[in-house]
């Protein structure tokens, strides 16, 4: 019953290392500067189990050194949350950051929706099912790694917008594994589509609506429109979509498209 008693507690203690909550047993350290304040690690209190517990032979355990093993994985998991979470908190509602990065901060959301319902339904197997460490590992194995590619994705791209965000979340979709792949490129899916507007936009009516430079078409509204076809609207090389997006080849008569209905 001891040993019982404190897999419960440890499974507690995880459920509040998966959303990266500090515990009495994992710790999350942040850097000093208060402004700038980003998860540098976690620090996990040695030997889980109970001294009296662990060490009475008397006890079978069922728990032994996988009590750790589940701490650090839960530790890890609540950690990648956290990098996830904060770019969400940093880009939903900002306009200054440019609409890819909020409609990108959207998919991640919905990533992340989909992590506390599990959280939810592990909560509900502790109390009701009695849920083994075990059969939380085995739970969150697949989780765990998605987290990694959201954190691994959202620690670079931290200063990009536009089509160059674009741009970076295609090269991280370029991956030997599929399941990396493909979690990427359903973001890329989501994050595009304020882009593409932008695309229809200019294609189909001539409109440049663009506040946040995000597009690949640049207007300088100072040139008068005498010089309108040779100087006022220019293809911005840094915004440039790579070919998972847009076709390098389409790049020149998209620009002459819209060019042309504002001509005409």
């Amino acid at each position: 019953k001891e040993v019982e008693k404190e897999e419960t507690l440890l499974l507690r203690e995880c459920l509040y290392a998966l959303q990266g909550l500090d515990g009495e047993r994992i710790r999350y350290h942040w850097s000093s500067n208060n402004e700038d304040a980003k998860e540098e690690g976690i620090r996990i209190r040695s030997s889980p189990l109970l001294e009296s517990v662990a060490l009475d032979p008397n006890i079978p355990s069922r728990i032994g050194s996988g009590g750790e093993d589940a701490l650090r994985i839960c530790g890890e998991a609540g950690w990648l949350h956290s990098r996830v979470a904060r770019y969400i908190h940093e880009n939903t509602g900002n306009a200054s950051h440019g609409m890819v990065s909020q409609a990108l901060s959207s998919a991640l959301s919905n990533k992340i929706k989909h992590y506390y319902a599990l959280l939810s339904s592990i909560e509900a197997d502790i109390t009701t099912s009695g849920l083994t460490l075990r059969q939380l590992l085995v739970e969150l194995r697949e989780p765990t790694l998605q987290l990694k590619t959201l954190a691994m994705v959202t620690d670079g791209i931290s200063h990009f917008s536009g089509g160059q965000l674009l741009n970076v979340l295609y090269q991280h979709s370029l991956h030997g594994d599929t399941r990396h792949s493909f979690l990427v490129q359903n973001l890329v899916s989501f994050a595009s589509q304020p882009w593409y507007h932008l695309l229809y936009l200019w294609t189909t009516q001539g409109e440049l609506i663009d506040p946040h430079g995000e597009f690949f078409i640049q207007e300088d509204s100072t040139v008068s429109d005498k010089r309108l076809w040779s100087d006022r609207y220019t293809i911005d090389e840094e915004q440039i979509i790579p070919n998972g997006i847009l076709d390098q080849d389409l790049v020149r008569p998209a620009w002459i498209l819209g060019k042309g209905i504002n001509f005409i």
